[in-house]
């Protein structure tokens, strides 16, 4: 047979009876994956944060570049640049949309769950400490009722003793029993409510003992919810990381497609024929003697 599964509630307790260190040590684990909650909370808001950012940056820079014209097939190219940072600052800004719902929807499992450990802490606290409290009555009335057997023994041993003397006089005996009766009496009332305490003690006990069975499931069950949650959230992310990369390098396939076009001769070529200004070019300017262009008197 296999190994029995192992649960909180099997795993968390200890012989000392005054002891909380299985709960304890439940509520640190709690509270230890709340911080690692409050890490990927820190994580997703910052990285929503820089995603608009980015994003915002990102179509900054592109409206500050001014370059219209079009004559070849690289400006064409430029242009399905220009068009595919457009594309990269919405997957920017929708992954920084995206990543702001996950924060959210995180702040809110941190303070649903906070919620829950709270309620049930408080409870197990609660019975734990009253546990505690009748423990150390039952323990004093304990040390009472064996002091007053004592006394009884003590009491009931001086009495026999002197109505075994034969100098003893009545009044000595007499005193003897009234104090052996009175330390009986005594014993018997410390037994009574060392006894009623015993028994208010299990009544604690048990109740302490449900508490903390109820605390285990309860927080087996927040943690196996916690670590689901975490673990799906980390997925979600490796994937939003995921899109936007083969979103962002579809821009640039495109972009690399329209570059494939560009052919450095034909750009040559297109500029000249539509931009040309001749092919002849100015003739030397001849010196010009002044004095052979003057009139002969």
């Amino acid at each position: 047979m296999g190994e029995a599964r192992k649960t909180f509630n099997n795993s968390f307790w200890g012989e000392d009876f005054t002891s909380s260190h299985g709960f304890d040590t439940l509520l640190n684990r709690l509270l230890d994956g709340k911080a690692l909650c409050k890490d990927m909370e820190t994580y997703l808001k910052a990285r929503s944060k820089l995603e608009l950012e980015y994003s915002k940056n990102l179509s900054k820079l592109n409206q500050s570049l001014k370059f219209k014209g079009v004559v070849g097939q690289l400006e064409y190219s430029w242009d399905t640049f220009r068009e595919e940072l457009v594309q990269m600052t919405k997957v920017h800004e929708d992954s920084g949309r995206y990543f702001h719902e996950l924060d959210t929807e995180t702040r809110r499992f941190i303070d649903e769950n906070s919620m829950k450990r709270k309620e049930i802490s408080e409870r197990t606290k609660k019975s734990h400490q009253q546990k505690i409290t009748l423990y150390n009555k039952t323990q004093s009335l304990q040390k009472t009722y064996f002091q007053k057997c004592k006394e009884s023994d003590t009491a009931s041993d001086t009495y026999a003793l002197l109505h075994q003397g034969v100098t003893t006089t009545t009044k000595e005996l007499d005193k003897a029993r009234g104090n052996s009766e009175k330390a009986q009496e005594n014993a018997q009332k410390a037994e009574d409510a060392y006894k009623s305490s015993v028994h208010t003690l299990d009544v604690a006990r048990r109740q302490w003992e449900d508490d903390m069975s109820l605390a285990c499931q309860a927080f087996q069950t927040m943690e196996e919810e916690r670590i689901n949650y975490l673990r799906d959230l980390m997925w979600t992310c490796s994937n939003l990381d995921s899109q936007m990369a083969l979103e962002k390098d579809d821009s640039c396939e495109r972009v690399r497609q329209m570059l494939d076009t560009c052919d450095i001769t034909q750009d040559i070529k297109t500029f000249i024929d539509g931009f040309q200004t001749g092919s002849s070019r100015p003739l030397p300017i001849p010196y010009e003697n002044f004095y052979k262009k003057m009139t002969p008197l």
